[in-house]
C-alpha cells in the first residue's frame, strides 16, 4: 500500500531515529508481511510509469544510520512492521523479521539463557546493524554480528523471493550472503536466521568520572589493555552530559569520562580493568554489576529519542592506548562541538563464518558524535579535524561505515583488501563475488548494479586496480565508498560484464551476446564532487525503470549498499 505525505503513516514512517537529513519521498510503502514486497514494488513501477518519472526504492526500519536525503526520486519502503521473533533454543538460532528491534530479539532470547549480538542502542533493527557489521558489546568473545549471520530471505529485482545461504544451491545467492555480511547485502531483505550465543554470568555497567580525572583514567584503562580477557569489552569515552534526570545531579550539563564494560562471562575477568579504573579517581556513578539484555543495552547511554546527529569514526590499530589519552582531550572543553566521543576495544575478536566484514579490521574503533542543531558544522568538521590529528598516527585504513552518523557517504568503509578467487576460511574477509551489473569509471565507481527478470538486484560487486567500490546502506540511504589497491583482474559474471584487465582509466566492457543472452548497459551518473577517469565530470545518462517480467520495476536502492557513482542495468 503506498500513502502520501497527507497520510498519518506518511508522517511516521519519514521520522528516523536520526533526523539530521530530512525525508520526503514521493510516497511511503506499507510493507506489513514478505509479500508485501512484491506488491510494493508493483505499485511503485506503476507510479513511476504514470507519473513518468523514475523512482528508487529505499528500505527503512528504524532509520538509526539515516544520512543521505530521501526525496521526490524515492518511495520509502516502510519495513518497521516485519518484528517477528522466533527462537529455538535447541539449535540457538533465532529467525527475525527484518524490522525487528534488538530489545524485541534479546527479550525473548534471554528467557533461554541467549542472546543476540546486539549493539549499543535497543531501538537499532536487526537488518541494517548486522548487514553493515554489527559491533555489540559480546564482540569480543563471539565476534561481529555479521558473522553470527546464517541466512537472509529477501526479494530480488524482478520481484522473486530467495534465501541467501552458505549452502544455497544458486550460487548468486551464496554469492549474496557475502554481501549481507557486512557489505550491506542485495535486494530487499525481510527474514534473517542468525546464531544465539550463551550469557551464562552476564555482567555489565557504565561509570562516570568528572573529566578533570581524563589523564589519570586514560592512562589506567590503556595500560589494563593487555590483561584483559577475551570476553570483556570496554569503550572510553569523554561525555557532555546532557541534562536528563537520568544522569547524576552534579555531572548534568558538565564533561565527563565514561567507562562502558560488559562480560557475558562473569566478574572475574573485567576486575583488572575495574579495579585500576577504580583506583585513579573514584567514580561520581557506577553500574557494575549482574544485569540483564535491557541492562546491557543501556551502558552505553544512547538518547531514547530521535536525534540530528552527525559523526566520524575510524578503525585504529594496536599502538591505540598510547595515544587514548590525547585523542579524548581534543572533546573535553565545556564548548567543545562533539557531545560524545569514544576509543572501543576489539582486539581477539573472531570470525565465524566468511563474508565481506566479519572480524574487526583494527584492534579499536575511534567514534565521535556532535549534534547539528547545537553547533555549525564548521565547528564540527574542525573538531573532527583536531581529533583526526591525533589518531592518524594509529590509523588501520578503513572506517566503520555504519558508525559515521549522519553522512551520505562514508569512504573506506570496507577494509582494503578487496581481491578476487575462490572462497577462504572464515577468518578471511576477501572474497570478491560474482556481480548482477558491474560499472567502473576511473576513481569514482562502482555499483553492485540492478537486474530485471534475472540476477537479484545487486549482488555485489568488487573493482581492482586501484578503484573504488561504492555501496549504499540497508537501513539507511547512506553511500560507502571503499578503495581496492590489489592488481589482481576482477570478472563479473551474472550480467555478462567482463573484464581482463583494469586500470584507473578504464572502464567495464560489456560483452554481448553472453552464455545467459544478457547484456549489460553501463550509465555513469556522476554526484556531486566525484570525478570519473581522466578528471573531466562525468556525462549524466536518464536512468528509468527498466522493463520486467511484469512491466517496468523500480531499481531498489538498498537492502544493500549501492552507488549513485554508476548505474547498471542488466536487461533480458
Amino acid at each position: 500500500m503506498l500513502v502520501d505525505a497527507n497520510s498519518d503513516l506518511y508522517a511516521a514512517a519519514t521520522r528516523p531515529h536520526n533526523s539530521s537529513v530530512a525525508q520526503r519521498p514521493a510516497r511511503v510503502a506499507i510493507v506489513s508481511g514478505p509479500d508485501d514486497i512484491a506488491l510494493s514494488l508493483d505499485e511503485v513501477a506503476a507510479l513511476a510509469t504514470s507519473s513518468s518519472t523514475p523512482l528508487e526504492a529505499v528500505p527503512q526500519a528504524t532509520g538509526h544510520g539515516a544520512g543521505a536525503p530521501v526525496a521526490e526520486g524515492a518511495v520509502l519502503l516502510d519495513t518497521s512492521r516485519l518484528t517477528g521473533v522466533s527462537i529455538d533454543p535447541a539449535s540457538r538460532v533465532a529467525v527475525v523479521g527484518a524490522g525487528a528491534a534488538w530489545s524485541a530479539v534479546n527479550a525473548a532470547a534471554e528467557q533461554h539463557g541467549l542472546l543476540g549480538l546486539a549493539g549499543s542502542a535497543p531501538s537499532v533493527s536487526v537488518s541494517g546493524y548486522t548487514f553493515g557489521g554489527g559491533i555489540g558489546w559480546l564482540v569480543r568473545r563471539d565476534g561481529l554480528a555479521s558473522g553470527a549471520l546464517r541466512a537472509v530471505h529477501y526479494v530480488d529485482g524482478s520481484g522473486r523471493s530467495r534465501t541467501a545461504a552458505d549452502d544455497a544451491a544458486d550460487d548468486v545467492d551464496r554469492e549474496a550472503m557475502w554481501a549481507f555480511r557486512g557489505a550491506g547485502g542485495v535486494g530487499i531483505a525481510h527474514t534473517l536466521e542468525f546464531d544465539l550465543v550463551p550469557a551464562p554470568d552476564l555482567h555489565a555497567g557504565a561509570l562516570l568520572w568528572h573529566a578533570d580525572a581524563l589523564p589519570e583514567l586514560s592512562a589506567a584503562w590503556s595500560r589494563t589493555m593487555g590483561t584483559l580477557g577475551g570476553s570483556v569489552s570496554s569503550s572510553l569515552s569523554l561525555l557532555h552530559v546532557p541534562p536528563l534526570p537520568v544522569f547524576p545531579q552534579e555531572l548534568r550539563g558538565k564533561v565527563a569520562v565514561h567507562l562502558a564494560i560488559a562480560d557475558p562471562d562473569g566478574p572475574v575477568a573485567a576486575a583488572p580493568l575495574l579495579d585500576a579504573m577504580r583506583g585513579a579517581a573514584a567514580p561520581v556513578s557506577d553500574s557494575w554489576g549482574p544485569t540483564d539484555a535491557a541492562g546491557l543495552a543501556r551502558i552505553h547511554l544512547d538518547p531514547p529519542t530521535a536525534t540530528p546527529a552527525i559523526g566520524d569514526a575510524r578503525w585504529l590499530d594496536a599502538s591505540t592506548p598510547d595515544i587514548a589519552g590525547e585523542v579524548l582531550a581534543t572533546a573535553a572543553r565545556d564548548d567543545a562541538a562533539i557531545v560524545m566521543m569514544e576509543i572501543r576495544h576489539l582486539a581477539g575478536a573472531p570470525a565465524r563464518r566468511p563474508g565481506a566484514v566479519v572480524s574487526p579490521p583494527g584492534d579499536f574503533i575511534y567514534h565521535a558524535v556532535a549534534v547539528i542543531d547545537r553547533f555549525s558544522r564548521e565547528r564540527i568538521d574542525a573538531a573532527c579535524a583536531g581529533a583526526r590529528s591525533v589518531w592518524s598516527s594509529a590509523d588501520a585504513g578503513s572506517t566503520p561505515g555504519s558508525w559515521v552518523e549522519g553522512a551520505a557517504r562514508v569512504p573506506d568503509a570496507l577494509p582494503r583488501t578487496c581481491g578476487h578467487g575462490p572462497r577462504r576460511s572464515p577468518t578471511s574477509s576477501t572474497r570478491v563475488p560474482a556481480s548482477a551489473g558491474l560499472a567502473c569509471s576511473g576513481d569514482a565507481a562502482v555499483q553492485r548494479g540492478r537486474a530485471t527478470g534475472g540476477p537479484p538486484a545487486g549482488t555485489t560487486a568488487a573493482c581492482t586496480d586501484g578503484l573504488h567500490l561504492s555501496f549504499e546502506t540497508d537501513d539507511a540511504p547512506r553511500r560507502i565508498t571503499q578503495a581496492c589497491p590489489s592488481a589482481t583482474p576482477c570478472r563479473t559474471t551474472s550480467s555478462g560484464c567482463s573484464r581482463t584487465r583494469l586500470s584507473a582509466r578504464s572502464g567495464c566492457r560489456p560483452r554481448e551476446p553472453t552464455a545467459r543472452g544478457r547484456r549489460a548497459e553501463v550509465e555513469t551518473v556522476t554526484a556531486p564532487g566525484l570525478r570519473r577517469s581522466g578528471g573531466s565530470p562525468a556525462a549524466s545518462a536518464p536512468h528509468g525503470p527498466a522493463p520486467g517480467p511484469r512491466g517496468p520495476r523500480p531499481r531498489p536502492r538498498t537492502g544493500g549498499f549501492r552507488s549513485r557513482t554508476a548505474r547498471v542495468t542488466a536487461r533480458s
